[in-house]
């Protein structure tokens, strides 16, 4: 019986580790409004292409579906409330108002795979350098503001650099 408890302790354990691997920490609520919006939001349309890295992707569909699912559970009249999204590679902060529209989001996640046209033209402008590390972040501001970047190490012998490729570059 011991041994049947151990072994059920411990895969409850290694179940609950494993699934920790997606975090929400919720800000300002309590409950009850209601959205039923259906339509993709420009926020999407927005930071999506495709350049955009999978992680950062499933993401951001995770934090539109969220608000759509689960912002009405929250009573949001006074304030707009954030919901943080955590994985081992970064974080997106998302904003919603109370219908569970995106009216922010903060993302940044790091050694995110590079488009392959943007690793090229770092080798072409920088040979000899080797890519060590990469962060991909976006700002998003309800349709007024929206700023993509990628914030890359480069390394040659001892020598560090970072080079800075923002949304103007990207395409």
């Amino acid at each position: 019986m011991k041994k049947a408890m151990l072994t059920l302790s411990i895969i409850m354990i290694a179940n609950m580790c494993y699934s920790q691997e997606v975090v929400a920490v919720f800000d300002n609520f309590t409950s009850k409004t209601k959205s039923k919006k259906k339509v993709l939001s420009n926020f999407i349309y927005k930071v999506q292409n495709h350049n955009t890295p999978n992680h950062a992707k499933y993401f951001e569909n995770l934090a539109y579906e969220w608000g759509i699912k689960e912002a009405y559970k929250f009573d949001t009249f006074k304030a707009p409330f954030s919901t943080t999204f955590k994985s081992p590679k970064g974080q997106i902060i998302a904003t919603y108002n109370k219908q569970g529209d995106l009216i922010a989001v903060e993302e940044a996640f790091k050694n995110i795979a590079l488009p392959k046209h943007l690793i090229e033209s770092i080798y072409i402008k920088h040979p000899g350098w080797t890519v060590t590390g990469t962060i991909y972040s976006v700002s998003y501001r309800e349709n007024k503001f929206l700023k993509m970047r990628y914030e890359v190490q480069l390394k040659k012998g001892n020598q560090k650099k970072n080079v800075k490729i923002d949304n103007n570059l990207m395409y």
